[in-house]
């Protein structure tokens, strides 16, 4: 039984543009490549099963920074190579990506890593390097092992909002709120109802979120913030599985590649044949 996935929202690529993941059915084209060469050809494949779980998992955030696509092409392709590495201007803001533990994303390091093992603090060798994630046009993404927490989102007051916790390389957290509770998962923008998170000021353009500041009406704005509670000594440092937001998950089996493309930019993900450990 597939025991991996996505939160309903993620978007994966198709033959007719990008689809949420529980929208998929058997017979859909899915861009797939095969999983044993990150260096094969693109080519849609079709879904043979869907999977959603059968009780909700721990969700944990995968985060990371795209390259812009409107650098010489020439540029481009030797930051595809690793030749060189984009610079901050030449980089999209943070985007992310909300799945069990133990889902696989493929890394320019190690290959197929579970999504809580690209923690900078789950590594055991090279621990001052980044990972790097593919996406579908062969560029690198940048910031996985840093922005992506070993830890498992937490739950708030309200069921379909998670406290998302950001580590960083000097053990200093901060964090944001996401909201799952519609169409797709969004960052609470300027929610200051614990503090606002220092990293809100990158993120991609891409990335939904809700603006708090511009939408004062929504039900997290401050005239209606009281609704929204975390504990955070209470609840961080418990150990109790309890603490842990937890979301029904989605995915797919590809033929023959066995492997999609998930986000906006197109992150390159193993599909459900893959045999991995339980995640409660």
């Amino acid at each position: 039984m597939n025991n991996t996935g996505f939160v309903a929202g993620t978007l994966v690529h198709t033959d007719k543009g990008l689809v949420h993941i529980e929208q998929l059915k058997v017979g859909d084209m899915v861009l797939s490549r095969d999983e044993h060469n990150p260096n094969g050809d693109l080519i849609y494949k079709r879904v043979l099963n869907t999977f959603v779980s059968t009780e909700k998992k721990r969700i944990f955030s995968v985060a990371f920074e795209t390259v812009k696509r409107d650098m010489d092409l020439e540029k481009f392709n030797r930051v595809k190579s690793g030749e060189i590495i984009a610079n901050e201007k030449e980089r999209n803001g943070l985007s992310y990506l909300f799945c069990t533990g133990n889902h696989a994303f493929w890394t320019k390091e190690s290959g197929w890593t579970q999504a809580e093992d690209l923690a900078i603090t789950k590594r055991y060798k090279n621990e001052d390097r980044d990972y790097t994630l593919v996406c579908k046009d062969g560029s690198p993404t940048y910031g996985a092992s840093l922005f992506t927490s070993k830890e498992p989102l937490y739950r708030t007051s309200l069921e379909d909002v998670a406290l998302h916790k950001v580590e960083n390389i000097d053990d200093y957290g901060v964090a944001n709120y996401v909201d799952f509770s519609q169409e797709k998962p969004k960052i609470l923008k300027n929610c200051r109802i614990w503090t606002k998170a220092e990293d809100e000021e990158f993120l991609s353009e891409s990335q939904s979120f809700i603006d708090l500041d511009i939408e004062t009406h929504h039900r997290f704005s401050d005239k209606n913030k009281d609704q929204l509670h975390f504990e955070w000594i209470t609840d961080l440092y418990n150990e109790d599985k309890k603490n842990y937001y937890v979301d029904n998950v989605y995915n797919i089996e590809i033929e023959d590649y066995h492997t999609y493309f998930v986000g906006e930019y197109g992150v390159w993900v193993h599909d459900a044949s893959l045999n991995n450990q339980p995640n409660q």
